[in-house]
C-alpha cells in the first residue's frame, strides 16, 4: 500500500485527540524503529539507545559543536600534568538518579569496569586508550593514557557516561545494568525498560539546576517501538505517538499534507555511504579491481537519488568524502568519481566483465528505498545487482565475518565528531574492507598530532586515498526528518549541530 493511500484510510476515520490527551498529561510519545532492551550504549550502542542514553547519563565534559570548545558537566575544571594525564576536579553537588552522591569512585569504578578484559564490548577501542583511573581524592580523578592521544577530550565527551557504581558493583550480570538499574545524572530517569513496552524516563529536576544547558520541557518522554514503517504513520495519524523519525522522501511528502502533522528536516551529519570490498573477503572477488569499483560508483547518479529517494535533501550536506565540513580535521581535496554511464561501462570491459557482472548489493533496511533506486541505476551499466535487506544485528554481524560484497548504510559521524573516529568506524578491525594498511597507518599518525592544522593535513592524505582508491562512495548526509503531531516544535540546540535529542522537543 503507498503511504498516499494510507493516509487517506486512516484519516476517513480519524477522531484526532490522542495527541492532545498526551499533552495534557504531559507525556511525549515517541516511535521508535529498533526495539531495545538496555539504554546502556556500551552494552548497545545503537542511535536509538543513544538518544535515551545521552539525557539520562552525563559526561565528564561536553564538546560545544557549534562555538567549537569543551563545557564543564560533571567536572568543574581539568589541567594536564603531561601529554598523556588529564586531572579533573569534580563536583561534588551531583547527585544520582537513585540519591546516591557522585564521586571520583563512580568514574574509577566505571573506567576500570570498561578496561577489564573479560568484559566483551562492541567498541572496546573506543574505551581502552585510557591506561588507568586513579582517585586523587573524594572529588578528584586521574586518568592516565598508554601514550598522548589529540582527541582524548572529544573521547571522553562523546563516549564515556559514567555508572551509579553502588548499583552496578550489586549486579550478578553487569550488563542488567541499563535494563533494570538504570541510574544517572542526568536531565531525566528512567521509569522502566522492556523491549516491547519500550522506554520511559521522567524529569529529574536536580539534573536541571545543576545543569544549565541541558533542558526539559516536557515531563515524561516514552519510546513506542513501532518496527514497520507503515504502522508508524497509522499511530502517528491516529495520535499514538507523537513522533516518528527517519521518514522516507514519499512520507514525508504526504505527512505534510496533513492537518495536524508537521515535517521538519534537521541537519544530522549522518553519512549515508556505500563500502566495496576492495579486500575480496566476500566470496566475490570482482571488486578487488579498482576499476570495477570505479565503474560500480560512476554508475550511480547520486544526486538524482538523492534528491528523489532522501528526505530532507534540500538541507543536506553533499560531502567530498567520508567526513563532513564540520567534522574535526576533515579536508578532503578529491572527490569521489562522477556520474557517467558510459565511462562505467567502459571500465567494466577494460576489467574482463564486457557482459556485465553478478552481484550482492546489501542495505540495512531502513534505506531499502534508496538501495533499490541505486540497484535499478547500476543495472543500466552491466551490475546485476541482487538486492539483500537486513535488520541492523544481522549486517553487523556479516559485515564481521566478511560475507558482504557492497553494503548501503549510514554513520552518524557525530557520534564522535573527529575524523579520527570515523577512520576506526570504516577501517577498524572487522569493520575494514579495504585491505589497505596504509590507511590506519595514516590515521594513526593524525590521532597524537596535537596542532589542529597539522592533523587535518595528516588526514586528507587518508582522505583522498579513499577516494582515489573508491573503497567507500560517501553518497549524502541522511538529514534527520521528523513527522510530528503540530503541537510539538523542534527546539534548536545550543550546543549541537547534528541530531534531534529527544530533550530538543517542545511542546507549543
Amino acid at each position: 500500500m503507498s503511504y498516499r493511500l494510507l493516509c487517506a484510510g486512516i484519516l476517513a476515520s480519524l477522531i484526532a485527540t490522542p495527541s492532545l490527551a498526551q499533552k495534557s498529561k504531559d507525556t511525549l510519545l515517541l516511535g521508535t524503529q529498533d526495539p531495545f532492551a538496555t539504554i546502556d550504549a556500551y552494552i548497545q550502542p545503537a542511535v536509538e539507545v543513544a538518544q535515551f542514553g545521552r539525557v539520562v547519563f552525563s559526561r565528564m565534559a561536553i564538546y560545544d559543536e557549534v562555538n567549537g570548545t569543551f563545557l564543564p558537566e560533571l567536572a568543574k575544571s581539568w589541567t594536564r600534568p603531561d601529554p598523556s594525564t588529564i586531572d579533573f576536579e569534580l563536583r561534588d553537588d551531583i547527585v544520582f538518579h537513585s540519591g546516591n552522591v557522585f564521586t571520583a569512585e563512580d568514574v574509577k569504578y566505571t573506567i576500570d569496569y570498561l578496561l577489564d578484559p573479560k568484559v566483551p564490548l562492541r567498541f572496546k577501542n573506543r574505551y581502552n586508550w585510557v591506561k588507568s583511573a586513579e582517585i586523587l581524592g573524594p572529588h578528584k580523578v586521574r586518568i592516565a593514557m598508554h601514550e598522548p592521544l589529540a582527541v582524548d577530550m572529544f573521547n571522553l565527551a562523546y563516549s564515556f557516561s559514567f555508572y551509579d557504581s553502588a548499583l552496578h558493583k550489586k549486579l550478578t550480570e553487569k550488563s542488567d545494568y541499563g535494563r533494570v538499574s538504570p541510574s544517572g545524572t542526568g536531565p531525566y530517569k528512567v521509569i522502566s525498560v522492556d523491549a516491547n513496552a519500550g522506554v520511559l524516563v521522567e524529569r529529574f529536576a536536580p539534573a536541571l539546576k545543576s545543569f544549565p544547558h541541558h533542558r526539559a520541557a516536557i515531563g515524561r518522554i516514552q519510546s513506542v517501538p513501532v518496527p514497520d514503517r507503515q504502522t508508524q504513520i497509522a499511530k502517528l495519524l491516529t495520535g499514538e505517538v507523537n513522533v516518528i523519525t527517519n521518514v522516507t522522501e514519499d512520507m514525508a511528502s504526504e505527512l505534510s499534507k496533513q492537518k495536524n502533522i508537521a515535517v521538519t528536516p534537521v541537519s544530522s551529519k549522518r553519512l549515508m555511504y556505500i563500502t566495496i570490498d576492495a579486500a575480496g573477503r566476500s566470496n566475490n572477488k570482482a571488486f578487488k579491481d579498482l576499476r570495477v569499483r570505479q565503474a560500480f560508483i560512476k554508475a550511480i547518479p547520486r544526486d538524482q537519488i538523492a534528491k528523489n529517494f532522501v528526505a530532507g535533501y534540500e538541507i543536506a550536506e553533499i560531502p567530498k568524502s567520508i567526513c563532513f565540513e564540520k567534522n574535526v580535521g576533515c579536508g578532503a581535496t578529491t572527490t569521489p568519481p562522477g556520474y557517467d554511464l558510459d565511462g562505467a561501462k567502459k571500465l567494466l570491459a577494460e576489467a574482463g566483465y564486457p557482459n556485465g557482472i553478478d552481484m550482492v548489493f546489501s542495505v540495512y533496511e531502513p534505506f531499502r528505498h534508496v538501495a533499490e533506486a541505486v540497484v535499478g541505476e547500476i543495472r543500466k551499466a552491466g551490475f546485476r545487482a541482487t538486492l539483500d535487506s537486513m535488520p541492523l544485528s544481522v549486517y553487523t554481524a556479516r559485515r564481521a565475518k566478511g560475507e558482504l560484497t557492497v553494503l548501503l548504510a549510514a554513520y552518524p559521524t557525530f557520534t564522535q565528531p573527529n575524523v579520527e573516529n570515523i577512520f576506526d568506524v570504516f577501517f577498524g578491525a572487522e569493520r575494514d574492507y579495504s585491505g589497505d594498511p596504509s590507511i590506519l597507518a595514516i590515521a594513526a599518525r593524525g590521532s597524537v598530532e596535537p596542532d589542529i592544522a597539522k592533523r587535518t593535513a595528516i588526514y586528507t592524505e587518508a582522505l583522498d586515498r579513499v577516494n582515489l582508491q573508491s573503497y567507500i562512495y560517501p553518497m549524502i548526509e541522511q538529514p534527520i526528518v521528523v513527522a510530528h503531531s503540530s503541537d510539538v516544535r523542534i527546539a534548536k540546540s545550543s550546543h549541537s549541530v547534528a541530531d534531534v535529542r529527544i530533550d530538543d522537543y517542545i511542546w507549543k
